[in-house]
């Protein structure tokens, strides 16, 4: 819901015209907040204790709340065409089913090859998530001043093409140092699926309608990371009985 809601919040208050930078920029700093507060976590674990933990999350989205409450709110105007739930639906369940497919693959490799993988070699696997988000990040910043029309499918492609490379070398890795470009090449072509086809689900409807719109769209993200969690619980549950 802070995702989503801070994805339309933005959209609705800069406009159209910033949308791509939107998109780019809110995914970048979900990401860093990720890596940051993985690194954060353990620190606060090693020098407190286990409740710190617990603790620090409550605080910080009380911090959020303060900067929220302190950004001044504009009121909108109701939108004159009402459109509904289905109509917005038939409109991106297209580019949504993409998303849905290639957050598979990321899934995958957070919940089933990395850990997996990292088992072999590691006791813990953060060097790997750090290449993960490090890709991510690197893409992003790159990219988020680009105009919002420049790639598109063209760079789709690519997008899925690096992060279908980086699943097959995370497949065939035979080491630690193996595992690292596998994550970070499917960092760097998951980064963009999102803002790429998140601007193609916005041109197919009104701008008074994008907050509706990104919400539709992001749910096919979440629905894919719901369905790879169990699966992977059986997966690993079965790879560790035999």
């Amino acid at each position: 819901m802070v995702l989503v809601g801070s994805l339309t919040w933005a959209l609705t208050t800069l406009g159209s015209a910033l949308s791509w930078r939107v998109l780019v920029l809110q995914g970048g700093a979900m990401h860093l907040g990720l890596i940051l507060g993985a690194l954060v976590g353990i620190r606060i674990e090693s020098a407190f204790d286990l409740i710190a933990v617990p603790l620090s999350i409550l605080t910080v989205p009380l911090v959020a709340m303060l900067l929220v409450s302190r950004i001044e709110k504009e009121d909108r105007p109701p939108s004159l065409k009402k459109i509904t739930a289905l109509e917005i639906l038939s409109r991106i369940w297209r580019p949504g089913l993409v998303l849905a497919l290639a957050t598979t693959l990321l899934a995958s490799t957070v919940f089933l090859l990395v850990p997996v993988k990292a088992a072999e070699y590691w006791r813990m696997p953060w060097s790997a998530f750090g290449a993960l988000v490090l890709g991510n990040l690197c893409a992003r910043i790159s990219t988020w001043h680009w105009p919002g029309r420049r790639g598109g499918g063209s760079l789709l492609v690519i997008s899925l093409g690096i992060e279908a490379c980086g699943q097959a070398s995370l497949l065939t890795a035979t080491g630690p140092v193996a595992q690292l470009p596998g994550t970070f090449l499917t960092g760097l072509g998951y980064s963009l699926i999102f803002p790429i086809l998140g601007m193609a689900v916005l041109r197919r409807l009104a701008p008074d309608s994008h907050d509706r719109t990104i919400g539709g769209y992001s749910a096919f993200q979440d629905l894919a990371i719901g369905i790879v969690l169990p699966a992977t619980a059986v997966a690993l549950a079965s790879l560790t009985a035999s």
